[in-house]
């Protein structure tokens, strides 16, 4: 019998307590795993092939329960996403994600008018969307990057698409202008909210401040309030939180090594590093923003940047049909993430982690690879027009 064990809860108990939890496994072990004080015995193989060890801090014997839904099935496509594949030899259409077309028309149709449509020649079908000054409920209604320009300023193509404001879809503002969403600033551009009295802040191409430059963090009495990837703005994809600019990030300087507290973990400036439970029941320095863990991350997040401008802005920085590249940035990002809890790993742990809430992506996109049909994935191209048949 095989089985997964499902640690719900454990990583909060491990970063707030005061006393880390070891986790061990065993094959003999007679229940799917057990808490006896600050040791954890999991048997990844005593639950039967359905059913998942659903693991909790709070108790002391967890319980087989049923896995946990296929996360490819609740997946959604995008307006321009393909869904289908139109044979010309049969005459019919093939659809593999046709259900996932939920935003926009929601249905999957071809990628031209009828007039152009031809039915000699196999064609992708994909998720019909609204255009231009379309009534919307939502940016992902919209159809997005219709147009391709040169943006004298940047010095590069950049696409424009559609966000939904006020009720239609409207052409994106593009950067240096205000916004109240990031859809209104195209697929890279963030909209920055750097004062805390109003509502609405402007665009910033991702990676274009420099260190203590532009103000990134708003101040509200004397507290910089932290605006979620913001920090991806920055050059240094670092922030300093004690005047909310960037800044190029400072080295742990005893990352990997064992601490009792956060005074153990000297950075390369004034500051200290995170003393953290690994699941060896120690506690270990954590890495900092100018380590070349978390300095990976920016190249390879803007690597997949450069690589994904044609895709919906409102699947921010999703699979975007599966390329190699969101899978580069997204495991390196969770590994500096979790640099202290993957350090000292059981060996059980890939058998254990696939339905876990926080490691069950990691174990998806990052180990076993792939969780987009191959068709899918062949079809990584959105497309700018499409009407119906």
């Amino acid at each position: 019998m095989k089985a997964v064990v499902y640690f719900t809860a454990l990583l909060v108990s491990l970063t707030q307590a005061q006393t880390c939890q070891k986790v061990e496994c065993s094959k003999n072990h007679k229940a799917c795993s057990t808490v006896s004080g600050t040791s954890v015995t999991v048997n990844p193989e005593f639950c039967e092939d359905n059913k998942v060890c659903h693991y909790n801090t709070e108790f002391s014997h967890s319980e087989c329960m049923h896995k946990l839904s296929d996360p490819k099935a609740e997946m959604f496509l995008y307006p321009g996403y393909y869904c289908g594949y139109y044979q010309a030899n049969v005459g019919s259409v093939s659809f593999y994600d046709k259900a996932k077309c939920v935003f926009g028309e929601k249905v999957c149709g071809p990628t031209v008018s009828a007039a152009e449509f031809n039915k000699k020649e196999d064609s992708f079908y994909v998720c019909q969307g609204k255009h231009t000054y379309d009534q919307c409920e939502r940016h992902s209604d919209c159809y997005t990057y219709g147009n391709k320009e040169y943006d004298n300023e940047r010095g590069k193509f950049v696409y424009k698409g559609n966000f939904c404001d006020s009720g239609r879809c409207t052409p994106e503002v593009g950067i240096g202008h205000y916004c109240k969403a990031h859809e209104a600033c195209g697929r890279d551009g963030f909209c920055l909210f750097p004062d805390a009295t109003l509502d609405f802040g402007y665009c910033v191409e991702y990676g274009s401040v420099e260190s203590n430059g532009a103000q990134v963090q708003a101040n509200r009495s004397g507290a910089f309030l932290y605006q979620q990837h913001s920090e991806k703005v920055c050059k240094s994809g670092f922030l300093d939180s004690t005047n909310g600019k960037c800044k190029n990030g400072p080295q742990s300087v005893n990352k990997g090594n064992t601490c009792s507290s956060d005074a153990d973990c000297p950075n390369t400036d004034s500051t200290t590093s995170s003393c953290k439970c690994s699941l060896d029941g120690n506690k270990y320095c954590d890495i900092s923003g100018g380590d070349e863990e978390w300095t990976n991350v920016i190249t390879k997040f803007h690597k997949y940047l450069n690589k994904t401008p044609e895709f919906h802005p409102s699947e921010m920085w999703g699979p975007c049909m599966d390329t190699p590249e969101y899978k580069d940035w997204y495991c390196a990002e969770f590994e500096a993430k979790h640099y202290v809890e993957l350090l000292k790993k059981p060996d059980c742990f890939e058998k254990v982690m696939k339905y876990h809430h926080d490691y069950g992506e990691y174990y998806k996109v990052c180990l076993r690879g792939s969780f987009v049909t191959p068709i899918v994935a062949i079809a990584a191209v959105v497309v700018t027009y499409v009407g119906m048949i």
